[in-house]
């Protein structure tokens, strides 16, 4: 009858800042574990696959961060956290499902944390 259990550590913690608007830098900072399964996740987006990985911050919270390689970008939402703030027009519902085309279930890949 054994139970799995999360094991929170600091393996599984990667922070990724991301720009609030254009020209804003974006900073990703991580366990060396982590970094190395944010890598494992890149060759998986090269190679076709969409990946789901489960990473969490070093308050515990957990959050997952979704890679995908797109043929184009120009039917995507702009990724600043607050576009509508500086005046750039808020995402279509268009953009928005061409984003999340990328992550269809038929083609997608799980990295999860640790498990004890």
């Amino acid at each position: 009858m054994g139970t799995e259990t999360e094991v929170i550590g600091l393996d599984d913690v990667l922070h990724v800042y991301g720009s609030q608007g254009p020209h804003d830098d974006v900073v990703i900072v991580g366990a060396p574990r982590a970094l190395w399964r944010l890598r494992d996740a890149l060759d998986f987006a090269l190679d076709g696959v969409s990946v789901r990985m489960e990473v969490m911050a070093t308050d515990g919270e957990g959050y997952d961060v979704w890679i995908a390689a797109a043929p184009t970008l120009n039917n995507l939402p702009l990724p600043y956290g607050d576009a509508p703030i500086r005046g750039i027009p808020p995402a279509t519902e268009e953009e928005w499902d061409a984003l999340r085309a990328l992550f269809s279930a038929s083609n997608r890949a799980t990295l999860t944390r640790n498990k004890r």
